[in-house]
C-alpha cells in the first residue's frame, strides 16, 4: 500500500509539473503571435511604401515619357514648344540696342554688292559721230547744270527712236544724293542719252558706257524733257562730260576715261577721286559760285 501511495503521489506531481509546462507554453504564444503580427504589418507597410514609390516613379517615367511624345508631336506637326518660344522671346528681348539698330539702319549703310562697273576695254563699242560741246572743268559743269545727283541705276531696258532716226537709250535710276536741285533721296527718275545696247557693248557718242543696270552713278542733268516718252526725263550735261561711274571701292571716275576714241578730259578731273573729296570740291565750287553771285547782286544794287 505505501508503494501504490507513493506512486500515485508521483504520478500526480508529475501531472502538476506538466499541466505548468503546458500553461507557460500557451502564456507565451500570444507574445509570440503578438510579435509576429507586428513583423508582418510591419513587412506591409515597408511593401505598401515600397510599392507607393514604384507607383510613383512609375508616374513620373510616364509624364517624362508623355512630355518627350509631346515635344516629340510637337516638332513633327510644327507647333511651337512653349518652353522654347519662351527662351526665345527671352533672348530676342536681350539683344543690345545697337545691334537693333544696326538692323534698322542696315537698308541706310552702303552696298556695293552686284555693282556693275564698266571695262576700260572699248575695243566693242561702236562709236557714233556727233559734234557735243567739250566742258573743261567741274565748275562750269556744276553752273550750267539743272541738278547734280548720285544714283543707282535700276532698269536701263528700253530703247526709243528719236524721230524715228536717232537710237535713245533710257534708264531708270533711283537718286541716293542730291548734290544740286531739288530731288529727293529715294526718289526714280527717267534718264535718257543718245545711244544703243547692243548685248554688251555699246553704239554710244565716243564709244562711251551707257548706263547698265546696278551701276553707281554721279549725274550732272539736264532740264527735263517729255519729248520723247511722253514723261519727265532727264539728259546729261555735255553728254557723256556729266557722268562719272563708282567702283566698288567708292572711288569716282569719270566717264571720259572709258570713251573708244580721244577726247579732252576735264582740268580738275584726270584720275578716280575717292567720293568725299570729289563732294568737297563740288562743295568748294558751290561756295565760290555763290558768293560771286552775291558780290555781283550787292554791286547792282549799289
Amino acid at each position: 500500500m505505501k508503494k501504490f501511495a507513493l506512486i500515485l503521489i508521483l504520478g500526480i506531481l508529475l501531472s502538476l509539473c506538466s499541466c505548468n509546462t503546458m500553461q507557460n507554453d500557451d502564456t507565451a504564444k500570444p507574445e509570440d503571435l503578438t510579435s509576429s503580427k507586428d513583423v508582418n504589418e510591419t513587412s506591409k507597410d515597408v511593401d505598401k511604401q515600397e510599392n507607393t514609390n514604384n507607383q510613383e516613379e512609375k508616374e513620373a517615367s510616364d509624364t517624362d515619357t508623355q512630355t518627350n511624345t509631346t515635344t516629340e508631336n510637337n516638332a513633327i506637326s510644327g507647333e511651337p514648344d512653349e518652353d522654347k518660344t519662351d527662351k526665345t522671346s527671352i533672348n530676342e528681348s536681350q539683344k543690345p540696342a545697337n545691334s537693333i539698330n544696326n538692323e534698322n539702319n542696315k537698308e541706310s549703310l552702303p552696298d556695293n554688292e552686284g555693282l556693275y562697273f564698266p571695262s576700260h576695254d572699248r575695243t566693242s563699242a561702236k562709236v557714233i559721230d556727233a559734234e557735243i560741246r567739250a566742258y573743261s572743268d567741274l565748275s562750269q559743269l556744276y553752273e550750267e547744270s539743272y541738278a547734280i545727283v548720285t544714283a543707282t541705276v535700276t532698269s536701263a531696258d528700253k530703247q526709243i527712236k528719236y524721230n524715228n532716226i536717232i537710237d535713245i537709250a533710257a534708264s531708270s535710276v533711283r537718286i541716293d544724293k542730291v548734290i544740286k536741285g531739288k530731288f529727293n533721296v529715294g526718289e526714280t527718275i527717267e534718264i535718257e542719252e543718245t545711244g544703243k545696247r547692243n548685248g554688251d557693248s555699246d553704239i554710244s557718242i565716243a564709244g562711251t558706257p551707257l548706263l547698265r543696270k546696278n551701276m553707281k552713278v554721279m549725274l550732272f542733268l539736264t532740264e527735263p524733257s517729255s519729248q520723247n516718252q511722253g514723261i519727265p526725263a532727264y539728259g546729261i550735261k555735255g553728254c557723256f562730260y556729266g557722268k562719272f561711274f563708282f567702283d566698288s571701292n567708292n572711288n569716282i571716275h569719270a566717264c571720259t576715261d572709258f570713251a573708244a576714241e580721244p577726247v579732252s578730259k576735264l582740268s580738275d578731273f584726270t584720275e578716280p577721286m575717292k567720293e568725299a573729296t570729289v563732294l568737297e570740291n563740288i562743295n568748294k565750287i558751290a561756295v565760290k559760285i555763290n558768293s560771286d553771285v552775291s558780290k555781283a547782286q550787292s554791286s547792282d544794287t549799289e
